[in-house]
């Protein structure tokens, strides 16, 4: 009688039990499942959007290499730019020289003017060429530049400032038969400023031969 009455109180208890372990094993099991296919979503996904900006790109380069036209208006852009801008730094140097060479006093105070008249020439043929960006941009086929937000002149001015310098593409970088025009640029930028150090050395050891004869 005892024995049965203890097996008896005990079912309740062995169920509960049982009942217990296996939600426990559930949530073991489940979670890492679940986990695993979280992963593999976020990773699918991953990949679907860089294969559709992959292909968005492509087709915008495919679509504006294959319109001659824009190619066209590129490169002619860039020639008159280029064209302007060495026609400009000709003219500025030639100014600066000849404003040096007609101060016979404070010779390093004249020269400080014209390093900053250098500066200033730099900064106006940056400009330049940041000018024909934002008239090239309004021209879809002609490429566009990633990262830029919005068509604002400024933005196009200091892609054009860390082109002609070439410091390199940051968090904007240029795509289509645009890229031209950088390439082009960062040319022109890289021989304008090595014109621009020659000539300063050469004013600035006229100036040192002149106050050793003295």
């Amino acid at each position: 009688m005892h024995d049965a009455r203890d097996r008896r109180s005990r079912l309740p208890i062995t169920s509960a039990a049982c009942a217990a372990r296996i939600r426990k094993a559930a949530i073991v099991l489940a979670f890492p499942a679940l986990d695993q296919t979280y992963r593999e979503t976020a990773a699918y996904a991953g990949a679907m959007q860089d294969s559709a900006t992959h292909a968005a790109t492509s087709a915008v380069q495919a679509v504006s290499y294959a319109n001659w036209g824009a190619n066209l208006a590129v490169v002619g852009c860039t020639m008159a730019a280029v064209l302007l801008a060495v026609l400009l730094h000709y003219e500025g140097l030639n100014w600066v020289s000849r404003r040096i060479s007609s101060v016979a006093y404070a010779k390093r105070r004249v020269v400080l003017y014209a390093v900053l008249a250098l500066i200033g020439l730099h900064i106006a043929e940056i400009w330049l060429f940041g000018l024909g960006y934002h008239l090239l941009l309004f021209y879809p086929e002609a490429g566009r530049i990633t990262g830029s937000i919005s068509t604002n002149i400024f933005d196009h001015v200091y892609f054009s400032a860390t082109v002609f310098t070439t410091v390199g593409f940051g968090d904007l970088s240029p795509q289509g038969p645009i890229r031209f025009m950088a390439g082009t640029e960062a040319l022109t930028g890289f021989v304008l400023i090595g014109w621009s150090a020659s000539f300063t050395y050469l004013e600035m050891e006229q100036i040192w031969r002149t106050r050793r004869t003295r």
